[in-house]
């Protein structure tokens, strides 16, 4: 009788062992995807999200900034359309020189 007793636990003692290795397997394989996936993309989520608030606040600011610059020389000039006129060649000026620039990078390297 003792005999049928262990070959009846002996099935039950593989299947709570197979129950056992799905649980660790499944904990384990949880804690990868966690700490191997997640957590990285979770955390450049949050770093591009912030990269963006920080470049749409600093756009707004140099727009304000312009806007004011532009009034004040307004101001100083006492003309509208000159304002213009000097904006629009320092704007040239500086985008001359990053086209230079970028010209000089790009042959050095």
């Amino acid at each position: 009788m003792t005999e049928n007793k262990q070959e009846k636990s002996i099935p039950q003692l593989i299947v709570k062992l197979f129950d056992l290795l799905i649980r660790l397997v499944g904990e384990n394989l949880q804690f990868i995807i966690q700490k191997r996936f997640l957590s990285p993309i979770k955390k450049a989520l949050q770093l591009a999200i912030l990269t963006a608030v920080a470049a749409t606040l600093l756009f707004l600011a140099v727009i304000f900034i312009s806007v004011g610059l532009i009034i004040l020389l307004e101001k100083l000039v006492g003309s509208w359309w000159l304002t213009f006129l000097i904006s629009a060649a320092f704007l040239v000026a500086v985008s001359l020189m990053l086209i230079w620039l970028m010209r000089r990078i790009g042959n050095s390297g």
